[in-house]
């Protein structure tokens, strides 16, 4: 649905005042925003806006940098029907857009409930999102996703055993074009920023029965109290992970360089290519998983990988996501799917 909105007397309030902070942050999210190409200037980036402290600053801040960045900006908005107060957030989301001058696009999404409902209403958001992108001419969807939710994302993921390539945190460019501009800066900042104008608070984020809400209200505060400014080191660490994972696997395809057979469903490579060392085997599967676009190894998996190929002999394991097959003389990866009974199949030729 497109939204046309008539600004208000008080327009001038919803554009942030000149500001150390404002210069810093905005510093900070162009540099970011140039840095790793998150959009070009003339794009539209579609932002997602809840009309939440987090989404309503940084439309803000979009806004402010749109003139060094040259972007365009269209506002979309995502109801799922199940929040009792959820107009009081699409109405200053619309307030805003109309103060900011800003086309808004907002889209209804149903999902049931019961257990996992978080995960499928996230799912379903982002459909949704990617669709009113493409219907708008958006080159990106943005999201605020800022440096406590870097955290909170590192600290769950060390807390169920994750590895490096997890523990490299919320990405600042997904391959679906989702991008997320604000990884760099704390909610400190942004509720600064944002200063005294309403924003709309989610009743579910104070439910502790989700994981995220209980290491937000619970764990983060108390490592705070052990260690000063936790949010922005375990952000940095996210960032190192992330560093640390781009250049393993540039060396990876540079070590291997004509000597990988691949396919949009398999890859082969010589056996002799993988060092017989169980580090660089666990980096090789992660490698693996990575060019046939499927779920990063588990613990669990890497394990049962290391051990085939300490085998001298022919085996085969089946692994999420993979088929993976050792012969004499090479390994051979074929990616697998899951049909409509749920069950998985190979995709090898």
């Amino acid at each position: 649905m497109d939204v046309d909105l008539p600004a208000s007397p008080d327009s001038a309030a919803w554009w942030l005042p000149p500001s150390p902070l404002l210069r810093r942050c905005g510093q900070q999210v162009r540099s970011d925003v140039r840095r790793l190409g998150l959009w070009r200037p003339g794009d539209r980036v579609g932002w997602a806006c809840s009309g939440g402290l987090d989404s309503l600053c940084g439309l803000r801040l979009l806004a402010w940098l749109r003139r060094s960045l040259g972007h365009e900006i269209t506002v979309l908005h995502i109801d799922h029907g199940v929040q009792p107060d959820r107009a009081v957030g699409l109405d200053l989301i619309r307030t805003a857009c109309a103060n900011l001058a800003l086309p808004l696009h907002i889209a209804a999404v149903v999902v049931p409930t019961g257990g996992g409902w978080e995960g499928r209403a996230r799912t379903a958001r982002y459909a949704a999102l990617a669709a009113l992108a493409e219907q708008t001419g958006c080159a990106v969807v943005a999201t605020a996703h800022h440096a406590d939710d870097q955290a909170e994302t590192l600290l769950m993921r060390l807390a169920r055993g994750a590895g490096p390539s997890a523990l490299a945190g919320i990405a600042p460019q997904r391959g679906d074009g989702v991008v997320r501009p604000l990884l760099a800066l704390q909610r400190s900042q942004l509720a600064a920023l944002h200063g005294q104008l309403p924003y709309w608070t989610d009743p579910s984020n104070a439910n502790l029965d989700f994981t995220r809400n209980r290491t937000r209200h619970c764990a983060l505060p108390a490592l705070n109290a052990v260690q000063a400014n936790a949010v922005g080191g375990l952000a940095r660490s996210a960032q190192a992970f992330s560093l640390h994972e781009q250049g393993v696997d540039a060396w990876i395809s540079v070590a291997l360089a004509g000597a990988v057979q691949l396919t949009d469903a398999d890859l082969t490579v010589p056996r002799d290519r993988i060092p017989p060392v169980a580090g660089a085997q666990a980096l090789f599967l992660r490698w693996v998983a990575a060019q046939l676009s499927v779920p990063a190894p588990t613990v669990a998996a890497v394990h049962a990988f290391v051990e085939l190929a300490s085998r001298p002999q022919a085996g085969r394991i089946a692994i999420v996501g993979l088929d993976v097959t050792q012969t004499r003389l090479l390994w051979q990866f074929a990616r697998r799917v899951a049909n409509a009974n749920g069950q998985s199949r190979s995709l090898q030729r």
